[in-house]
């Protein structure tokens, strides 16, 4: 009985220190203090379930374990969301062996496994897009530019965007019907897609998720977040403006991925244009975000210092890029200043 029970031991082990790593990244990396406490009370009844086999360590030989020095773990991961995919195959996989030779000696403890191997699977549906969302909403940096009738034209316009290693684009056409502008965002998308390029739909997550976009913007008077999600699924970032605390805070609740912050400046880009922020009532929400935000409204080159100075790490511009005569010359000398500043390289 030696073996099986040295097998138990490797298991909870491994069961143990797989859960400590998905927990801490629910905790600080998503900042989900339900879902931390629920991966704190699974590794506290793996605890339990050693205490219920008792005497583990006895049956423990570390040293003449025959695949200690075979079995070798990757030396780098890609991504955060691939370490904490792989402890949770290690959770699962163990508590699987776990489940399987509790049998042996205890049926209860086989039940328990098999109960915490379940929840497991469901935090890791819960948290994995989730990480997935949080990194990619941590490349917003830089311009987020947003295409509402550029004179280049839409196509040339995005190619350039592509080719300057601009962080985001977003197709906001009103002035086309449902199946032009699912045409054009398809094109848009197959033109981004590869590139370091996020590419948004603005209001229309029926357009967004047929054009397999990277996210979706939504106003104020558009879908709440969680009826969005319903539609884009919940691999697709989601994004949502605010023009004041009020705003923001109701946004907050609704758990998007990042929060659009303005306008900071005049701007002629709406008819009924929201009242303007300044550079300081921008900054204090900016504290309160919490999330990845973006600046707007009135940004052009010669004041994008003074944004950038306020703390945001991205901001969008329409007119100044899609007006332009030479947009090319434009983005060259945003970049300038976003290096400047320090968010781009």
């Amino acid at each position: 009985m030696a073996a099986h029970r040295r097998m138990l031991d490797a298991n909870l082990n491994r069961l143990e220190e797989g859960l400590r790593v998905v927990e801490d990244a629910a905790r600080f990396e998503l900042g989900d203090a339900a879902a931390a406490a629920r991966l704190k009370r699974l590794r506290h009844d793996a605890g339990d379930l050693r205490q219920r086999f008792g005497g583990l360590t006895a049956a423990r030989d570390s040293l003449g374990d025959p695949g200690r020095r075979r079995i070798a773990e990757p030396a780098r991961r890609p991504t955060f969301a691939s370490v904490v995919g792989a402890s949770f195959g290690r959770v699962q996989q163990s508590l699987r062996v776990i489940e399987e030779l509790a049998k042996l000696e205890d049926a209860a403890a086989a039940r328990r496994a098999k109960a915490m191997r379940y929840a497991a699977y469901d935090l890791e549906k819960q948290l994995m897009p989730r990480l997935a969302r949080h990194a990619a909403a941590a490349r917003l940096r830089g311009l987020y530019l947003i295409l509402s009738r550029p004179v280049a034209g839409y196509e040339k316009l995005t190619e350039l965007a592509v080719r300057r290693k601009v962080g985001a684009i977003q197709l906001r056409a009103k002035e086309l019907e449902s199946a032009e502008l699912l045409a054009l965002a398809r094109r848009l998308r197959a033109i981004t897609s590869g590139s370091s390029t996020l590419f948004f739909v603005n209001d229309r997550a029926d357009i967004a998720r047929l054009s397999e976009a990277d996210g979706l913007h939504l106003g104020q008077r558009d879908l709440s977040v969680a009826d969005a999600r319903r539609i884009v699924g919940d691999r697709m970032l989601v994004g949502k403006s605010t023009h004041n605390r009020r705003e923001l805070t109701a946004a907050l609740r609704e758990a998007p991925d990042y929060v659009g912050i303005g306008p900071l400046f005049t701007t002629q880009s709406k008819e009924q244009p929201d009242p303007t922020l300044g550079i300081d009532g921008a900054a204090r929400l900016l504290r309160g975000a919490g999330v990845p935000a973006v600046a707007i409204g009135g940004i052009t080159a010669a004041n994008l210092a003074d944004v950038l100075a306020a703390g945001f790490r991205s901001y969008a511009l329409i007119a100044a890029v899609c007006q332009a005569r030479e947009p090319e010359r434009v983005l060259r000398e945003l970049r300038r200043r976003e290096r400047q500043a320090g968010i781009t390289a």
